[in-house]
């Protein structure tokens, strides 16, 4: 049983949407033309505990029965920074849960992805998607 994990971005263009769905600390970033109000648009953040930063996220760690630690989710002995994953699996789920019977959205570290639509616009120059790992 591996204890590895991933985290993971998409990106599906069409004429008229950017479709991204993330999971985890990995970004895409929508760049502008020179002379655009702004030089680039943040589509992803990451996922992580720390209330300051993401409180969606603490709210549902913890209600999976899991701590939120400084820039961690803890269960039990194991941490990760990241809320949303692949893998990992001794973080899915709180002590005395089995992950292969929690709903995705129920899990500690889950691997369902945010998925969000942006319009393109006459501005849009291109997109850097990119994750560590």
């Amino acid at each position: 049983e591996s204890h590895a994990g991933a985290a993971a971005v998409a990106l599906v263009v069409t004429p008229n949407h950017l479709t991204v769905a993330h999971a985890g600390d990995c970004r895409a970033i929508l760049v502008k033309k020179e002379g655009a109000t702004r030089s680039f648009e943040a589509l992803t953040h990451d996922h992580v505990a720390e209330r300051s930063i993401c409180a969606e996220e603490a709210d549902r760690v913890e209600r999976a029965g899991a701590s939120n630690e400084p820039g961690s989710v803890r269960v039990g002995e194991h941490d990760l920074p990241m809320t949303r994953a692949f893998g990992n699996l001794r973080l899915k789920v709180a002590a005395g849960r089995d992950w292969t019977q929690e709903a995705a959205n129920a899990q500690v570290v889950t691997a369902l992805p945010d998925v969000s639509v942006f319009a393109r616009g006459p501005d849009d120059l291109a997109v850097v998607v990119a994750s560590d790992g």
